[in-house]
């Protein structure tokens, strides 16, 4: 029998204990609540919501971020501790390209399929790898380096290609049509495709990001110095610019694109901000603050969604800028 003083005490507990899960849901929402160093780790998910995957240099493995924006933990790594030192995955094709000690390259299905060597394909260690919107092609290269690595395919049969780069080569990106722009000078920079219409595309002031629009061969250029943004449509067969500029973007150092090629997005390097911009021009750009200096924009799923930060000791940060609101939130610095 369960005396009253036996009943009041189980309703203490279990209110203190509905406290307890209510301030633990707010601790990865963005509103404030910033995890303390003593947190305990994150439990893997087997299954569920994932938005994407970012590479842990602490311990070169590749990591899920799991559940949505402004509820979401780092995951278990999906590959073997030390066993590749450079890796990248895309959440919207389901696929990882992995780079071990020796330079090849090895192709995985997400999140725990078997990693299958490309054949013939090795590139210099620690190259960056870069994705197509789709995650159905991507490049990996290295600044200064002769040539670049493009592989096609993946997903199914991975088929890689070199590709010559011109002299001072610093930056590229790849389409979901399989063509890459390229970035390379000192100075003035000069904007070219490798691929289809090899004619410069136009001068950059200073390098402040370059991505592609999903599906076709549309690129997005930020200038650094000027804080200028230009879409160049068509860029394969009849480039043709169209400018936007804002008082917002300081700065820039990444920009991309939403899923439906509505948004631009552009990672602010001058002020702890992204800014959104609307592409059809009906709307005015939108400065979205952060309690970081973003430093990239690595896309998870979802419109316009991306990680602002490498993975590190601190709070990652994801803007989330397909919101009615656009609005930045965090994930906890909890690695299991």
């Amino acid at each position: 029998m369960i005396t009253r003083a036996t009943f009041r005490r189980l309703q203490a507990r279990s209110a203190a204990c509905s406290a307890i899960a209510v301030f633990s849901a707010l601790a990865g929402c963005g509103v404030g609540v910033v995890p303390g160093p003593g947190s305990a780790p994150a439990a893997a998910v087997a299954n569920g919501p994932q938005l994407g995957y970012l590479w842990d240099t602490s311990d070169q493995t590749l990591r899920p971020v799991l559940g949505v924006p402004g509820a979401a933990q780092i995951g278990q790594a999906v590959t073997m501790a030390g066993l590749y030192v450079n890796g990248a995955g895309s959440a919207r094709s389901g696929v990882a390209l992995l780079q071990g000690a020796d330079g090849s390259i090895s192709s995985m299905s997400l999140p725990l399929g078997a990693a299958q060597a490309v054949p013939g394909a090795k590139f210099i260690v620690g190259a960056q790898i870069a994705f197509s919107p789709s995650g159905t092609d991507a490049i990996l290269f290295a600044p200064g380096a002769t040539s670049l690595l493009l592989v096609t395919g993946l997903g199914g049969s991975p088929q890689m290609q070199s590709l010559t780069t011109p002299i001072g080569f610093l930056y590229a990106a790849v389409s979901d049509t399989a063509q890459v722009a390229t970035i390379s000078g000192s100075g003035p920079l000069s904007v070219a495709l490798l691929t289809g219409n090899r004619s410069p595309l136009g001068p950059l002031a200073g390098f402040g990001g370059m991505s592609f629009l999903p599906s076709g061969d549309d690129l997005l250029l930020a200038d650094s110095s000027t804080g200028v943004l230009t879409v160049i449509r068509h860029s394969s067969t009849a480039p043709a610019g169209q400018t936007f500029t804002s008082s917002a973007i300081q700065a820039p150092v990444a920009v991309a694109a939403s899923q439906d090629g509505k948004w631009a997005v552009v990672a602010n390097g001058g002020d702890p901000s992204a800014v959104r911009l609307d592409l059809t021009g009906a709307t005015a750009p939108l400065r979205v603050a952060c309690a970081c200096q973003p430093t990239q924009l690595t896309p998870f799923l979802g419109n316009a969604v991306f990680s602002l930060l490498p993975l590190g000791a601190t709070p990652n940060w994801v803007v989330d800028a397909s919101a009615a609101t656009p609005r930045t939130v965090f994930i906890p610095a909890v690695h299991p």
